[in-house]
C-alpha cells in the first residue's frame, strides 16, 4: 500500500534565453520651419434683378378643310397628273445611256474635243495639197475660222482655195463638213475676227489682197477688197490688226513686202479705202539684225504685228531679218530715198529698235519685249 507524505523541495530558476535585453539611444533631427501667412480675399456681391418678357402670342391654326381652296385642290390635280407623266417618261429615256461624268480631279488640263476636217477625202489632187495656213476664233468662242493654202508656190499663186467656218456650239456639228465656206481666189496667209462684233472677218491673202466679210449677211457676206488699190500690198499678208478704237471698221495690215497700211471700210463705197502707209526699209535694219547686203532702199519684209495694251498708238514689228522694233501711227516721218529724196506717202514708223532676234523673225506672241507692248490672245474651248 501506497502513502503519500509531504515532501518540499528548494525552488530552481533559469534565464529566460528568448527575450535580450533592448539597446536605447537618444538622437536629434532639425526640419524647415513651418511657413505661415494670412491673405484676404472678397466674394463676388450678389443682386437680383427683375425683367419683363412680351406674352407669346398665340397661333391660331385654320382647320384643313378651310385652309384648302378649292382653286388650289383643281390645280393640284391638273399638275400632278402632268408632273406624273414627265417622270414616266423620263424613267423610259435612254438619252443619258453610256454617259459618264467628267471627274473635277481629271489629271489631263488638255483635252481634245473635235478634230475639224474638210471633207473625209479631198474631192481632187489639187485639194489634197492644201493645208491649214491659219485660223481666228470669234469674240464668242463658237465659230472657227480655217484658212487654206499650198505649201510652195513656184510663181503667183493662182489656187482656188476655201475658207471653213465650223460653230463647235452647234447641235448639228459635222466635223467633216463646216457649216459655211468662202471660195477665195488665192491661198489664205493670215485671218482674224473682229475683236467684239463675231460676224466680221478679214481675211489675208498670199497675193497681198485682203478681203473684208460679214458672216450675218448669208446671201451676200462679201463687204470689200483691196485688190483694186493701186498702193496696196503685193507680196503675202503676214498680219492683221483691228482698229477697235476708229470709227467704223478699221484695219491694219502688215506684209512681206515691208509696208504696213492702214484702211477704213467705207460703208456708202462698200470698199476699203486706205487711209496711211507705213514701210520698213532694209537700210532700217541694224547690222546685228543679220541685214543683207544690198540696196538700202529696199524693204525690209514684215513678219509680225503686236498692238500695245495701255497705249493704242504703239505697236511692234518683226522683221524678216530678226530685228524687232517699236513703232508708233503718230510718226510723220517721211521715208528718204538712197539720193534724199522723199518718198511720197510713205512714212517711216520706227521710233526704237528693241533687239535683234536670231532668226528670220518671230510671231506677234513670242517677241522678247516687256509685257506692257504686247496684247496677249487666247484660244478658247
Amino acid at each position: 500500500m501506497f502513502k503519500a507524505s509531504e515532501v518540499s523541495f528548494d525552488a530552481i530558476g533559469f534565464k529566460s534565453c528568448w527575450k535580450g535585453k533592448s539597446k536605447l539611444a537618444e538622437n536629434g533631427t532639425q526640419c524647415e520651419p513651418l511657413k505661415v501667412a494670412e491673405h484676404e480675399t472678397q466674394t463676388i456681391g450678389h443682386d437680383e434683378k427683375e425683367s419683363q418678357t412680351d406674352p407669346e402670342r398665340e397661333v391660331t391654326v385654320a382647320a384643313p378643310d378651310a385652309a384648302v381652296k378649292p382653286s388650289l385642290v383643281a390645280f393640284v390635280v391638273r399638275a400632278a397628273a402632268l408632273v406624273l407623266g414627265e417622270l414616266e417618261r423620263a424613267d423610259k429615256s435612254r438619252a443619258f445611256d453610256g454617259y459618264q461624268l467628267i471627274e473635277e480631279d481629271d489629271d489631263q488640263p488638255v483635252r481634245r474635243l473635235f478634230t475639224l476636217r474638210l471633207g473625209a477625202k479631198p474631192a481632187d489632187k489639187s485639194q489634197s495639197s492644201m493645208q491649214v495656213a491659219c485660223l481666228s476664233w470669234s469674240s464668242t468662242g463658237s465659230v472657227v475660222a480655217v484658212g487654206y493654202g499650198a505649201s510652195e508656190h513656184e510663181s503667183w499663186c493662182e489656187h482656188s482655195t476655201t475658207l471653213a467656218l465650223w460653230n463647235v456650239n452647234r447641235k448639228d456639228l459635222n466635223v467633216n463638213q463646216p457649216y459655211n465656206k468662202l471660195e477665195l481666189r488665192s491661198c489664205v496667209s493670215y485671218v482674224r475676227f473682229h475683236p467684239s462684233e463675231p460676224s466680221m472677218l478679214a481675211v489675208g491673202m498670199v497675193t497681198g489682197e485682203m478681203q473684208l466679210y460679214n458672216l450675218s449677211r448669208e446671201d451676200d457676206p462679201f463687204l470689200g477688197s483691196t485688190a483694186a488699190v493701186i498702193q496696196g500690198h503685193r507680196e503675202p499678208i503676214s498680219a492683221l490688226h483691228w482698229l477697235a478704237r476708229s470709227a467704223g471698221y478699221g484695219l491694219v495690215s502688215a506684209s512681206r513686202d515691208g509696208k504696213l497700211l492702214v484702211w477704213k471700210y467705207s460703208e456708202a463705197k462698200q470698199q476699203l479705202q486706205l487711209t496711211k502707209k507705213f514701210q520698213l526699209m532694209a537700210d532700217q535694219l541694224p547690222r546685228a539684225a543679220g541685214r543683207r547686203a544690198g540696196r538700202a532702199d529696199s524693204e525690209a519684209g514684215l513678219t509680225a504685228l503686236a498692238f500695245s495694251h495701255d497705249n493704242p498708238d504703239q505697236f511692234l514689228l518683226g522683221s524678216e531679218g530678226g530685228g524687232i522694233f517699236l513703232c508708233s501711227f503718230a510718226s510723220e516721218v517721211p521715208i528718204t530715198a538712197v539720193t534724199g529724196d522723199r518718198v511720197e506717202g510713205l512714212l517711216n514708223p520706227v521710233n526704237l529698235h528693241v533687239r535683234a532676234a536670231p532668226g528670220p523673225g518671230a510671231d506677234a506672241a513670242m517677241l522678247p519685249v516687256p509685257p506692257q507692248y504686247l496684247r496677249v490672245g487666247r484660244l478658247r474651248q
